[in-house]
């Protein structure tokens, strides 16, 4: 945890209680189902890393999710934001 050592931390809270994190900017890059592209540039909570939370696979939180309107397929393996 040393490289996160000197990076502003705040507290938030999470599905799983409280959570040590910092703000990163981002910028991710979307494709449309047409293949044209987008990006979406904002900051995202990153959670300092664990051995509590190093096992979970996703680095967006509700801070993101939020601005979208998501459908989960489970059957085709497909997360839809809109």
């Amino acid at each position: 945890m040393a490289a996160f050592e000197d990076r502003p931390r705040s507290l938030g809270r999470g599905v799983g209680g409280t959570a040590d994190y910092f703000v990163e900017d981002a910028r991710i890059s979307f494709e449309h189902a047409d293949g044209s592209e987008f990006d979406y540039i904002l900051d995202v909570r990153v959670a300092v890393p664990t051995d509590a939370n190093a096992d979970y696979p996703s680095f967006l939180g509700m801070d993101f999710l939020s601005h979208f309107r998501i459908t989960l397929d489970f059957a085709h393996d497909l997360v839809e934001l809109r």
